[in-house]
């Protein structure tokens, strides 16, 4: 995140909720702390399992980041949008 300049308010860690991904339990603690509905997120990471199934599980709009070009999606496992590089969603905004 500090190389492609992003700034974060707070940080969560599976640690620290003791809820591990893909489990929905992790992605809803986080929306109740901050007070987001999942229709108001978006969540992007470079794993089909715990960073697609688990959000799409609550709701969460997911972005999955594929650098390498190896991800196959698989029928149960759809993410909404995917992207090569992380800077490719900087400069999105709300439609």
């Amino acid at each position: 995140m500090k190389c492609n300049n992003l700034l974060v308010d707070k940080v969560y860690t599976s640690e620290m909720i003791q809820k591990y991904k893909p489990d929905k339990g992790f992605y809803q603690y986080i929306l109740q702390c901050e007070g987001y509905e999942p229709k108001e997120t978006v969540f992007i990471g470079d794993s089909l399992q715990d960073d697609i199934a688990g959000p799409k599980s609550v709701g969460i709009t997911t972005v999955l980041v594929d650098r390498k070009k190896q991800f196959s999606p698989v029928a149960s496992i759809q993410p909404d949008y995917i992207v090569g590089d992380i800077r490719e969603i900087l400069g999105w905004r709300e439609s």
